[in-house]
C-alpha cells in the first residue's frame, strides 16, 4: 500500500478531506541513490517510506540539493 492509497482509505474512514499541505507532501520527490532517480512520496509503500526516514544514515547533502534544483528546472 502506497502512502497514497493509506491517505485515501484514511478519508474514507476519517470522513474527512486531507490537508493540502499533505497532498503537496504526496506531489513531492525523493531521489533514491539505491535506483538513482527521483520517487513521488505518494508512490512510495509505507514500509519504504518508514526505512527511508528511519535511515540514521540518511543526510541530505550538497550534491543531493543540486541534483534537485537541476531536476526541478528541468520540469
Amino acid at each position: 500500500m502506497t502512502l497514497e492509497d493509506a491517505l485515501k482509505h484514511e478519508k474514507v474512514f476519517d470522513k474527512r478531506a486531507t490537508g493540502y499541505d499533505v497532498l503537496e507532501f504526496l506531489d513531492t520527490t525523493y531521489f533514491s541513490r539505491s535506483k538513482q532517480k527521483y520517487i513521488r512520496y505518494g508512490d512510495m509503500h509505507l514500509q519504504h517510506f518508514i526505512r527511508v526516514f528511519q535511515n540514521k544514515e540518511y543526510k541530505i547533502t550538497i550534491e543531493d540539493i543540486h541534483t534537485t534544483i537541476e531536476y526541478q528546472n528541468k520540469r
